[in-house]
């Protein structure tokens, strides 16, 4: 009798082992199912102030390659082109305004000075162009 006693109790104790396991293997499934919280990002004000800075620092370089360009495009004589002076600023939230004074040679081989000024938006693609006359 002492043996099916010690029987009887070993097989309970693996039950109840059992139930435990398949018990934590639920609760690990049902776990692995609830949505994960992402973690929040928090910039402070400083660093929110450098990232717009960069931005209009690109928007400007951006801007300023496009008008070099867009007057080269136009000229009788691109390689004639030569800046005297350029400024570009930020006008408003998202406008970028460049200036360019330069000169180039027109097609009767005289040195025409002249000033040209654009808009651009924040990706430094020119919006409006105003001046440049001495252009086609």
């Amino acid at each position: 009798m002492n043996q099916e006693t010690n029987t009887s109790g070993k097989k309970k104790w693996l039950w109840i082992i059992a139930v435990i396991v398949v018990v934590g293997m639920i609760g690990k499934f049902l776990e692995g199912d609830k949505p994960k919280q992402e973690a929040t990002v928090i910039q402070t004000e400083e660093q929110v102030q450098k990232e717009k800075e960069k931005v209009i620092k690109n928007a400007k370089f951006e801007a300023e390659v496009n008008l070099r360009t867009y007057i080269q495009d136009k000229l009788m004589n691109p390689k004639s082109f030569d800046v005297l002076s350029q400024n570009s600023y930020q006008a408003g939230d998202s406008t970028i305004v460049v200036v360019i004074q330069y000169t180039a040679t027109n097609a009767f081989g005289g040195t025409v000075k002249d000033n040209i000024q654009a808009e651009a938006d924040l990706n430094g693609r020119l919006t409006k162009i105003f001046g440049g006359k001495a252009l086609k």
